[in-house]
């Protein structure tokens, strides 16, 4: 199901590049309508390339990003505690920083990260791993290890350092980070602001996570006034 949707979702994106080139969709000056001339007068990107970067910038500036706002507003529901330090009037853009921060480290929009390809033969927690084994990296594990946050399952929006692997490490570190940061911290106090005194509709255990091997994230987040 998922390989159909991504064949799908390709098809679309192949539909609105021609769409930019022919002149037919209107609002050329936007991001996509910008790849696609900036690749056709530089011929920086292949058609492949052209493509792949759209579909990242899709996935990163929205999914990942929506995850990251439901899944914090979830944890500070749990938690009114650490919610009212965001809503009160003392609290400022460092709180907001580390906040955004601990809410990445404590459920992470993207559970998995993408595949990689052992280097060396390496042995971890006696499994055995040779040169060329793909592997899979839980970031959520990684997230909650003891040994790297202590308490590591308490939420502390001013915890510092916090050095989460929500986004990453080295080459492989999300592009797409600031703008997520930038967003979570608009988005979540915010939120709180205006929705007010709220509580979960239903149990957290018998809220609806969306379907998705990668990512984690919530199908909604009902809630109700208080």
């Amino acid at each position: 199901a998922a390989a159909r949707g991504e064949e799908h979702l390709h098809t679309l994106l192949d539909i609105l590049i021609a769409g930019k080139r022919s002149g037919d969709e209107h609002g050329a000056v936007d991001l996509l309508g910008a790849l696609v001339g900036a690749g056709d007068e530089t011929g920086a990107m292949s058609e492949e390339e052209l493509r792949s970067t759209a579909y990242l910038l899709l996935l990163v500036g929205h999914d990942t990003t929506m995850n990251l706002i439901g899944n914090g507003m979830l944890a500070l529901l749990g938690h009114p505690g650490q919610a009212a330090r965001l809503t009160a009037p003392d609290a400022g853009p460092d709180l907001v920083a580390t906040a955004v921060e601990e809410l990445l480290r404590y459920d992470s929009p993207v559970r998995d990260a993408t595949f990689r390809c052992a280097a060396e033969p390496i042995t971890l927690h006696g499994q055995r791993i040779e040169e060329g084994d793909v592997v899979s990296l839980l970031i959520g594990s990684a997230n909650r290890d003891d040994t790297r946050f202590p308490d590591a399952d308490l939420l502390d929006l001013g915890r510092t350092p916090n050095d989460h692997l929500a986004f990453g490490y080295g080459p492989h570190f999300c592009i797409g980070a600031a703008l997520a940061r930038l967003e979570g911290a608009v988005a979540l106090p915010l939120l709180l602001h205006r929705l007010g005194p709220v509580r979960l509709a239903k149990p957290a255990d018998e809220l609806a996570w969306r379907p998705a091997r990668v990512m984690r994230g919530l199908a909604a987040l009902p809630v109700v006034r208080t």
